[in-house]
């Protein structure tokens, strides 16, 4: 809201408000997935290189591509979220910089994200 210009007075534009929304909060899912592809690369990379082998290209292409897909699933949920109850978009009346849903549903989804990756980037190393 801080760039749109909409951080006082009535309510900003819903779509650029649900845009922000989803851009905030798909965010902790691409930090973690991006966490979770670069721990699995360097496993990776260690491992091939001990066994005399290279990393293909589309293992690596796939790496690269994990975090963004996550956040594009993500943002497309919140979008459909705000979508079918654009009442629960709101700007955040403490602040008034950045808009949010009044729904738990995201925050429980990034919750349960994030501890997966975690884990799985955790146990990701050589046993």
């Amino acid at each position: 809201m801080f760039i749109a210009g909409s951080q006082a007075g009535p309510e900003p534009n819903h779509g650029v408000c649900l845009f922000q929304a989803a851009m905030v909060y798909a965010a902790p899912g691409l930090t973690s997935s991006a966490a979770l592809a670069f721990s699995l690369e360097m496993y990776l990379l260690i491992s091939f290189t001990l066994q005399q082998k290279r990393l293909q290209h589309r293992h690596k292409l796939a790496l690269l591509c994990m975090p963004y897909c996550v956040l594009f699933v993500l943002k497309i949920e919140i979008l459909v979220l705000g979508l079918k109850t654009p009442s629960s978009v709101r700007r955040d009346n403490e602040t008034y910089m950045y808009c949010h849903l009044e729904s738990h549903i995201p925050f429980i989804h990034n919750d349960h994200l994030s501890q997966r990756m975690g884990v799985l980037t955790r146990f990701s190393g050589p046993k």
